[in-house]
This record gives C-alpha cells, sequence and structure tokens, in this order.
C-alpha cells in the first residue's frame, strides 16, 4: 500500500499514520550501504540486535534520516575516526496517564571533536550546516517529528558526538520486560 506523505502536514486526510508496514531498521541499516558515504579512512561500525527493530515510518523517509545522520558524522571526523550505528527497542516509563511506549531508536555517534556549545545549540536549526548534503539534521529532524518521534544530541564531555533518535516502535508494542 502507498502512503502518500506531504512535506508541511505528514499524512493526506484519511490516512491512519500506520497504515504502512514497519521499517525493520536493522535489516535497512544491514542492506544500506551507509559505509560507501565515508572516506577510506574512516571506519563504520554497527550494532544491531538479532531481533527484529520494525519503526512506524516510511523506508524511503528513514534511509534519507540515516544518510544524513552518517553524513554529519563523515563531516565531524574528517579523513580519519570511526562512525558508529547502534539500533535497538527502549522502552519509555508510563508517565501522567498514558502507558509505557516502546520505541525504536538509533543512535549514531562519531570519534570526531565535541561540538562546541554554540555550533551544538544551532545542530537542528535549518539555516545551519556543515556539510551542505543531503536534507541536513533540520530536516531529518522534522521528518522524525512527523513520524511521532524526537532527535536530540546527547553525550558526555568525552570526544564525539552521539545523535539519538526515537522513532515509535510498529506495530505499537506494549513494553516489553527486558
Amino acid at each position: 500500500m502507498n502512503i502518500h506523505m506531504n512535506w508541511t502536514s505528514g499524512l493526506r486526510p484519511g490516512t491512519a499514520k500506520n497504515d504502512f508496514p514497519g521499517t525493520d531498521l536493522c535489516e535497512l541499516v544491514s542492506q544500506m550501504p551507509l559505509g560507501r558515504l565515508l572516506p577510506p579512512g574512516v571506519l563504520m561500525c554497527a550494532d544491531l540486535p538479532t531481533h527484529p527493530c520494525s519503526a512506524a515510518i516510511e523506508t524511503r523517509r528513514i534511509r534519507e534520516i540515516l544518510v544524513d545522520l552518517v553524513l554529519n558524522a563523515r563531516a565531524a571526523v574528517g579523513r580519519e575516526g570511526v562512525v558508529h550505528i547502534g539500533i535497538d527497542r527502549v522502552v519509555s516509563p508510563p508517565a501522567q496517564g498514558r502507558p509505557a511506549l516502546t520505541w525504536i531508536q538509533i543512535e549514531v555517534s562519531d570519534s570526531g571533536p565535541r561540538l562546541a556549545p554554540a555550533a551544538a545549540a544551532l545542530l537542528f536549526d535549518p539555516s545551519f550546516s556543515e556539510v551542505g548534503q543531503g536534507l541536513g539534521l533540520s530536516g531529518a529532524a522534522l521528518l522524525v517529528a512527523q513520524s511521532g518521534g524526537s532527535m536530540k544530541l546527547v553525550g558526555d564531555a568525552s570526544d564525539g558526538n552521539t545523535v539519538r533518535v526515537r522513532i515509535p516502535a510498529f506495530p505499537a508494542l506494549p513494553a516489553l520486560s527486558a
């Protein structure tokens, strides 16, 4: 079934948000040639669980998001370093009367220098780009938000940067005990 998306308003009227099959991100990442986006001195690593991690997002959209995250990491590491992709299911606890929710979490990390606080504050701003290719992280964040998810910069004071994306699991999975 095809779902037609509109950049500004999400789904067309009359279509349900989850009327498309979930995209198994583990399978998708293992099949995408993301390492080809990196120069020879940059190593691509992926931690993918053996269980499916299907997310409520169209395959073409998550492909765009993944490419932008890897291009952003490539810009951070330069000619040598490591880009790491991790995917798993995570559960957010119940809050304010809503049940616990299951998310598919993607983390893309790089071994480049930590972003300066001023650059980190602008990371998802449409007018800010250090890469100049693809949607940019602001466009990727918009696609994630349209899917009911979130994108943010996370990490500690160590070198490198990590962008975390959370997208609702598909189908909407009950919280699973670990």
